[in-house]
């Protein structure tokens, strides 16, 4: 055991150790900053297209909130949903109750508001959770002198 004692290694030796660990670790270090980097790039991507999906489901549904048109805006959502443009979509009334769900036409009109639809009416501004492998968004929308 003695004989593998660090101060007994040929000079030679140490200094390519050293340099093999001191590369192994830059490597690594440039590496994980690169995914980080790359990871927060595609995480801003994905929420400039939601904003815009946001955007147009807003323009394309205005009128119907404004009216509480379910069925138009069910329409809307179904149309989301067949294409599988998103994992779940939903309009809400200006309570955060569902008013039409791109997946679940029988989640309409529950006396519960959702939780997240809470948090919409309160923001002026898109909100964005991301959880481990998706991305929820949402966007309140100013349907006459209702949110």
């Amino acid at each position: 055991m003695q004989n593998l004692s660090w101060k007994r290694w040929p000079l030679a030796a140490k200094l390519s150790a050293t340099m093999t660990l001191l590369v192994i670790l830059l490597v690594t270090s440039i590496t994980l900053a690169s995914m980080d980097r790359e990871q927060r790039a595609f995480h801003t991507e994905l929420q400039q297209q939601a904003e815009l999906q946001l955007n147009t489901l807003n323009a394309a549904g205005a009128d119907a909130l404004y009216n509480l048109d379910a069925k138009t805006l069910q329409d809307l959502m179904r149309g989301l949903g067949q294409n599988k443009v998103v994992a779940s979509g939903r309009f809400y009334d200006s309570a955060g109750r569902v008013v039409a769900d791109a997946y679940s036409p029988d989640t309409r009109f529950s006396d519960t508001p959702d939780p997240f639809a809470q948090q919409l009416l309160k923001s002026e501004t898109p909100i964005f959770q991301w959880s481990e492998d998706e991305l929820i968004a949402g966007k309140s929308l100013k349907a006459g002198d209702q949110r």
